[in-house]
């Protein structure tokens, strides 16, 4: 499989959401980003397009990963769901701000599993959460204010996530669906104008190909949500450390007659860790509708240790 880098640069601000309007996150996961470009091939290409997009999946053509932070030319991955020894680690100094770690430098993963990893506050300039007010324009009414939890990134600070594909055809219909996404958003309240973005695609670095294409390791680790089919299941959790996460949302579709919401999932959270690869799947998780509503999780796994 070839993989490469996307690079967002947002316009504005955005809002990924966390369970409420007036909140959100500074990142956004795989299964949203999968829902994103299923919607734009349905508007390009209409249903064929969308059902192009699940085969892909399904048959190990395609893979993605959640986003997550660059600042500059820094690429960021989750901090692994595992236990590491290291006197550092242990240090009473140092626990708080382990606790508080959230990503670490692609470049440093061999450092944090021997112990001698020391977190930096590098990442507290990606950018800044506040409250955005904003108003609903409605027709022969007054217009009806409300407030949006949004993130706004710093300059040459954003996110980015990793493609995997399996042919020059594949990568080509991703780039043609995000040069939509770019001007559509990505995220809640794009019609308000936020989410909208520039990017730039580059080959993954060799540091990171080494890591996607280790099958000799004793962990792997995903970096993107995912959820083990019914038969791997058992086996999958076996010696794992791993954090469950909700998933839910609603539907959006141009064929929809009204807003439908989607059934809640759970799924295991970037950054979890296994003890094997897995295959993972995509999930319907549609409400009893006519047609499928399809959630993404199928690993994208390296080999850490």
């Amino acid at each position: 499989m070839n993989y490469s880098i996307y690079k967002l640069s947002f316009r504005s601000a955005v809002h990924f959401g966390s369970g409420r309007l007036s909140s959100g996150t500074d990142h956004f996961y795989a299964d949203t980003l999968f829902s994103a470009l299923c919607h734009e091939a349905l508007k390009l290409y209409g249903e064929n397009g969308a059902e192009k997009m699940y085969r892909l999946v399904k048959d190990g053509k395609l893979l993605l990963s959640d986003s997550m932070p660059y600042c500059g030319n820094e690429l960021y991955i989750p901090k692994p769901i595992a236990v590491v020894d290291g006197k550092r680690q242990s240090d009473s100094s140092m626990k708080k701000k382990f606790k508080k770690l959230k990503y670490i430098p692609i470049c440093d993963i061999d450092s944090y599993f021997s112990g001698s990893y020391v977190p930096s506050d590098s990442l507290d300039k990606l950018g800044k959460s506040h409250i955005k007010s904003c108003a609903a324009v409605k027709k022969d009414d007054d217009n009806e204010p409300f407030t949006v939890g949004a993130f706004t990134f710093s300059e040459n600070c954003g996110l980015y996530f990793v493609l995997g594909t399996d042919s020059y055809e594949t990568e080509s219909i991703i780039d043609e669906l995000m040069s939509s996404l770019s001007y559509t958003g990505i995220g809640g309240k794009v019609s308000a104008g936020m989410g909208g973005f520039a990017y730039t695609y580059e080959n993954a670095s060799a540091k990171l190909c080494s890591l996607l294409e280790n099958n000799d390791s004793s962990v792997y680790m995903s970096l993107s949500v995912s959820m083990a089919a019914d038969s791997e299941l058992e086996t999958v959790v076996e010696g794992a450390s791993y954090e469950l996460i909700k998933r839910s949302g609603f539907i959006a579709s141009p064929n929809a007659e009204s807003t439908q919401k989607k059934r809640d999932f759970y799924c295991f959270k970037g950054g979890s860790c296994f003890t094997g690869r897995f295959m993972g799947d995509v999930f319907d998780v549609s409400a009893g509708d006519s047609h499928p509503v399809y959630r993404y999780c199928v690993p994208m796994m390296i080999g850490i240790r």
